[in-house]
């Protein structure tokens, strides 16, 4: 079973660990003690949830070394205890901890901390807000515990990119078109009430987002190479993904792209059911990959219409014509 927990709010529906505070003075005490890989999960983590902000027109979260020690030891004290917990300690504003199981490849267990952080709205929205972060991670049996702490502050932050090798196993989806349907209806209640037409949903279009989202999914991936935004987020009600879909875009730079005068939307949706473990274990994973993309149409009174190549010819015979015969034209004598 996949817990987290965020140091905000609480998620409806999903089993919260228990809440424990531990006094900041016993933070200097305590080293760290996060071994090579879990080191290395945690790089993972980190690069995974920069190349989703990136793909909603938000700069890169920068590695705090300070912020990664406390989440470090943070995670070393919450996976021997075997619980989880939030700690009230300055230098952070938002923290993130989870809970996934020990894979025993680094990728993908890095790629299933990143979907159970992001797909779920207050953890998402947590990762949306910061300028800066440190990640530990714990790994000492069957689990891996995460502890994610981000501050709006970046004073001892650098930048720290770490290439994540791809996955290749085995997930199971399922196409879920009522989803498509309710964000195609959310997103054109919001136009309407911004005095805009709605957008046509392109089938063609649609066609190619969930083939690129088949891609994201089957390789874990919270991204798509292309233009396609991807939004993960927990199985529930269809309205409330779709909610969930439209807050995202509401909140992030390239949400704007949405309110073009008019333009052609392609939405698809898979549900990630089950990921099969490379030693033959399945994980009920149970997370929605929503795709959209929106192709602006340039016809408008506010946009510049381009005249049709005939209009161009019929223009330009006539204007030759008189251009090479203008002394016939106006003295009616032929030119010499």
């Amino acid at each position: 079973m996949i817990l987290f927990s965020s140091s905000l709010s609480q998620y409806e529906g999903i089993e919260l660990p228990t809440w424990r505070y531990v006094p900041p003075v016993l933070l200097a005490i305590l080293l760290s003690s996060a071994s090579p890989v879990a080191a290395g999960v945690a790089e993972m983590f980190h690069s995974e949830i920069n190349e989703f902000r990136e793909s909603l027109g938000l700069s890169p979260l920068k590695w705090s070394p300070s912020l990664a020690r406390l989440a470090e030891q943070h995670a070393a004290r919450m996976d021997e205890t075997n619980e989880l917990y939030h700690e009230r300690c300055q230098g952070y504003n938002f923290e993130n901890v989870a809970r996934v199981p020990n894979t025993g490849e680094p990728t993908l267990t890095a790629r299933l901390l990143a979907i159970t952080v992001l797909s779920s709205p207050p953890h998402r929205w947590n990762v949306l807000e910061g300028n800066c972060e440190g990640v530990g991670v714990s790994i000492s049996g069957d689990y891996a515990v995460l502890s994610q702490k981000i501050s709006r502050a970046s004073d001892d932050a650098v930048d720290v990119r770490v290439e994540v090798p791809p996955f290749h196993g085995v997930v199971s989806t399922a196409h879920r078109d009522d989803v498509e349907k309710a964000v195609l209806d959310a997103i054109n209640r919001e136009r309407e009430q911004s005095g805009l037409p709605p957008l046509v949903l392109d089938k063609e279009l649609s066609k190619r987002v969930l083939e690129e989202l088949r891609e994201a999914a089957r390789t874990l991936s919270v991204t798509c190479s292309s233009g396609t935004l991807v939004i993960l987020t927990r199985l529930q009600n269809p309205v409330e993904i779709a909610e969930d879909v439209l807050g995202v875009l509401r909140a992030v730079p390239a949400g704007r792209n949405f309110w073009v005068p008019k333009g052609r939307l392609g939405v698809a949706a898979l549900e990630v059911t089950e990921v099969t473990m490379p030693d033959g274990n399945r994980l009920k994973l149970g997370v929605v990959w929503v795709g959209i993309n929106v192709v602006e149409e340039m016809a408008g009174k506010n946009r510049p219409r381009r005249v049709p190549f005939p209009s161009y010819v019929a223009i330009a015979i006539p204007l030759c014509y008189l251009i090479t015969r203008r002394q016939t034209f106006f003295t009616g004598r032929p030119q010499r």
